[in-house]
């Protein structure tokens, strides 16, 4: 099962019920939401890196972006 990122739990969390009742029907742009999609990816692939870095230190840097994004497709992408 694939991880939810904080991302994606808010915009579903504002599409809930749940929160319509208590706030109202609530709008962001489907820009905004993917432009904060691109960024918390990049969060999470530079977190994964980042231990990697001091293990792979010989590595170039098409290695670290090469796992991060693996990491990232297998854990959180759709």
């Amino acid at each position: 099962m694939k991880k939810q990122t904080a991302v994606e739990w808010l915009v579903q969390y504002i599409h809930s019920e749940e929160y319509q009742k208590a706030f109202g029907q609530t709008y962001i742009s489907i820009e905004l939401v993917e432009q904060a999609k691109a960024m918390e990816k990049e969060q999470i692939k530079n977190a994964y890196i980042l231990p990697l870095s001091s293990e792979y230190w010989f590595k170039d840097e098409d290695f670290f972006q090469t796992e991060s994004e693996q990491y990232y497709n297998q854990n959180y992408e759709s």
